[in-house]
């Protein structure tokens, strides 16, 4: 607000006016590039993010997955959307320190998407545990195979499944683990060419380890009015009814 001449106007800069709050609820429109839109909300957060403030914005308004676009065609949908959001807000800190931007999504309970949206967060952490545990049996059992390869056994027989015995089982071991077959033949291939390990990322369960940093909703508190979804410190979720009132 201009104090002189009591009129709202921009910012010439970020710090002759230094925004007052910590944390800002923004609007956002059904409309995809102009101002007030969706797009346009993604430049108005990483503005507060980058000084420092967190922003909140309930999604209602966005239409929801294959409701009709006004030039033709059916629309992604909400969660779409959320997704590009939570990786704007992941690139940015806040503040230009390593907190992460504080962003909070809300979604009306009779929106389209509301299931998905409540079950967004939990299916992520799944896929996190399937890259862990995976990352793990991968690395495991592959290794396992590459060493079998170069047991005692004649030189043309080494790579063979069906004459080499701790390979064969190896491979036995593999599939039992669900180890892709595409996999299992391409670390044997390998071991023809002479090597003899081969280097499978391990992934953990560390907030800030690659596995998180993999999925999306990892930047988004997320609430559903009348119904919060909260996350507790040990990344679990539960619901809890809010009273009216």
């Amino acid at each position: 607000m201009d104090f002189q001449t009591g009129e709202l106007v921009a910012s010439d800069d970020a710090y002759t006016h230094p925004q007052p709050h910590a944390c800002f609820i923004q609007s956002i429109n059904d409309d995809l590039v102009n101002e007030g839109g969706i797009m346009d909300l993604w430049v108005r957060e990483a503005r507060l993010f980058k000084y420092g403030s967190g922003t909140g914005t309930n999604f209602s308004q966005i239409r929801g997955s294959e409701e009709p676009l006004s030039g033709g065609g059916r629309s992604s949908g909400l969660m779409s959307f959320l997704k590009i959001g939570d990786r704007s807000a992941g690139a940015i800190k806040s503040g230009g320190t390593t907190r992460r931007a504080a962003k909070m999504v809300c979604l009306d309970l009779d929106h389209p998407d509301i299931e998905e949206f409540v079950n967004w967060k939990v299916i992520e952490e799944q896929k996190v545990a399937s890259l862990v545990t995976g990352s793990k049996l991968n690395n495991l059992h592959l290794n396992n195979i590459m060493k079998a390869c170069y047991a005692e056994h004649p030189e043309n027989d080494r790579f063979n499944p069906k004459l080499n015995i701790k390979l064969q089982k190896a491979v036995i071991d593999a599939k039992k683990a669900l180890i892709p077959n595409n996999y299992i033949e391409r670390v044997i291939q390998l071991a023809k060419l002479g090597y003899k390990s081969i280097e499978f990322p391990i992934y953990d369960t560390d907030w800030n380890s690659e596995a998180y940093s993999t999925v999306s909703g990892q930047n988004s508190t997320t609430q559903s009015v009348n119904q919060r979804v909260y996350e507790s410190s040990d990344r679990g979720w539960w619901l809890e009814s809010i009273l009216e009132n």
